[in-house]
C-alpha cells in the first residue's frame, strides 16, 4: 500500500531488533524461522502501542452501528434519524467510508488513513457489496478480518520502504505477499481468544473492545514468535 512514505520509527530496542529481523528475512524469506521472528519482534515494538490508533479505530463502533441496524432491519430508519437519506441505497462501502468521513473529520491522520485503507478491503473479504450483505456479516468474522486486514496495513506502513530498498518490485510482492499470509492465517487461528468478548454488534460499540483486541493480538505475536533478531 506504501503508506510509509515518510513514516519515522521509533529508536528503541523493541524497534531495532524489529527492523533487523524484517531486513533478515528479505534477504532469506525462505525461512519460516525468520517469518516468525518478523512478526513477533513487529509485535513486541507495537504492544501497548494500540492507544495511538484508540480514535481511530473507536471509529469501528460506527461501523458496527451500522451493521447492527441492516441486520435488524432498521438501516433506512437508523440513516434517517443522521439525516443521511441520501446515502440509502448507496454501495455498502460508499455507505461505510462516508459515515466514517463523518466520523473521523475527513480522516486527516495517518492513523485514521490505515482505517480508511482497511475497511474496503474487509469488505470485499467478506463479500459484501449491497446494504443488503450487511445483514450476512456476524460480528466475530468482521472483528476478524478488521485485525488481519489492519495489522497487515500497519506492518506495511512501518516497514515498506526498508523492504523495497534491499529487493526488487517483483520480490516485493512475493515477500509482503507472505508476510501477510501468516499474519492473517495466525490472526484466524486465535480468532476465539481474540474475539470472545465480541458477542455482539453492540459490544462492538464499547470505546475499548477494538483496541483491547488489536493490543491482545500484538501480545499473542509476541509471546509466540518474539525473539531477539
Amino acid at each position: 500500500m506504501g503508506t510509509s512514505k515518510g513514516y519515522i520509527s521509533p529508536t528503541n530496542i523493541p524497534w531495532r531488533q524489529a527492523k533487523r529481523a524484517v531486513t533478515s528475512f528479505v534477504k532469506d524469506s525462505g525461512s519460516d524461522v525468520k517469518l516468525q521472528r518478523v512478526v513477533g519482534n513487529y509485535a513486541a515494538a507495537k504492544v501497548g502501542d494500540a492507544s495511538n490508533y484508540q480514535a481511530a479505530v473507536n471509529s469501528i463502533s460506527q461501523v458496527a452501528r451500522i451493521i447492527g441496524s441492516a441486520g435488524s432491519g432498521g438501516l433506512g430508519n437508523y440513516l434517517h434519524e443522521i439525516h443521511r437519506d441520501d446515502l440509502i441505497g448507496k454501495s455498502a462501502e460508499e455507505l461505510v467510508t462516508a459515515l466514517l468521513y463523518d466520523e473521523l473529520n475527513n480522516g486527516s491522520s495517518a492513523e485514521e488513513q490505515l482505517l480508511f485503507d482497511t475497511i474496503p478491503q474487509v469488505l470485499e473479504n467478506l463479500e459484501v457489496a449491497t446494504q443488503e450483505d450487511l445483514r450476512s456479516i456476524t460480528p466475530a468474522s468482521f472483528m476478524v478480518e478488521f485485525l488481519g486486514e489492519f495489522i497487515c496495513n500497519d506492518f506495511d506502513r512501518c516497514f515498506d520502504e526498508q523492504i523495497r530498498r534491499h529487493i526488487s518490485p517483483r520480490e516485493y510482492d512475493q515477500v509482503i505477499g507472505k508476510i501477510h499470509g501468516f499474519i492473517k492465517n495466525s490472526i484466524y487461528d486465535m480468532k476465539d481468544r481474540l474475539v470472545r468478548a465480541v458477542t455482539s454488534f453492540e459490544s462492538l460499540e464499547s470505546n475499548s473492545i477494538v483496541t483491547n483486541c488489536l493490543n491482545e493480538a500484538f501480545q499473542i505475536f509476541k509471546t509466540l514468535y518474539g525473539t531477539g533478531a
